[in-house]
């Protein structure tokens, strides 16, 4: 391997991963009320606990995280939505971003990953 090699393979894997996080587009706050409201969203938070979460058109909200469930409410921001919950997070609203990757969607808490799921 000469010494060209490393930095090679690093702009290599480099723009693979620039190219793997395009793929997914980020939804605006609009394709967040089509795509996602009044569906049964399933999937898993980033630690991979079973999650399903359902946003309802009249603002409130329903999650099921692994036994824990609870309601609340939810609205668009402008990058994205905020959520609260009743009791998780006691009650703090919490922002998010939701990116679509064909038929899975992630959602990010100040740019971290936060969960991913698909509506059924």
């Amino acid at each position: 391997m000469n010494k060209r090699t490393p930095l090679l393979l690093g702009a290599v894997f480099g723009l693979v991963a620039f190219g793997l996080a395009q793929a997914a587009d980020t939804l605006t706050p609009q394709q967040i009320s089509e795509q996602l409201v009044g569906k049964n969203l399933v999937g898993h938070t980033v630690d991979g606990g079973p999650l399903t979460v359902r946003f309802n058109p009249d603002g409130s909200a329903e999650i099921r995280l692994g036994n824990t469930q609870d309601t609340g409410h939810w609205h668009l921001s402008d990058v994205g939505y905020c959520l609260t919950w009743t009791r998780l997070r006691g009650g703090k609203e919490r922002c998010l971003t939701a990116q679509r990757d064909g038929d899975l969607y992630r959602t990010f808490v100040d740019g971290k990953p936060n969960a991913e799921f698909r509506p059924e």
